[in-house]
């Protein structure tokens, strides 16, 4: 199962990282900032789902196909750039929902693409 623990540890490693570019970059720090305190939100929420059903709906992903354990680990690394940038989420739930959303529809879009080959 997921670590969910070690996994918002990383959040918070991102949100540290935009209060760096926020100095690094004062022209665009309050964005930066907003998304560190989205990303400080999401990691403190996210430690707080371990063992919840979320939880246990994103570990099945990694029960799988190694593949599937790949377009997961995408995702939430991805939408953990996009915090406060091309998406405004702030709360852990609607952080691995979103992750989990994106993963099926990118594991069945995959599905049918080689299915549609195979044919």
């Amino acid at each position: 199962m997921i670590d969910l623990v070690i996994d918002a540890e990383g959040i918070k490693e991102s949100a540290n990282w935009r209060r760096e570019k926020a100095v690094e970059f004062p022209w665009d720090a309050e964005r930066n900032l907003q998304a560190a305190a989205m990303l400080d939100k999401i990691a403190i929420d996210i430690a707080n789902l371990e063992g919840s059903e979320l939880h246990k709906r994103l570990s099945e992903f990694t029960e799988g196909e190694f593949r599937h354990t790949e377009i997961l680990v995408e995702n939430w690394s991805s939408l953990k750039r996009e915090i406060g940038f091309h998406t405004w989420i702030d709360t852990g739930a609607a952080f691995i929902q979103t992750v989990i959303d994106r993963t099926k529809e990118e594991i069945e879009s995959e599905s049918e693409y080689l299915e549609e080959f195979s044919n």
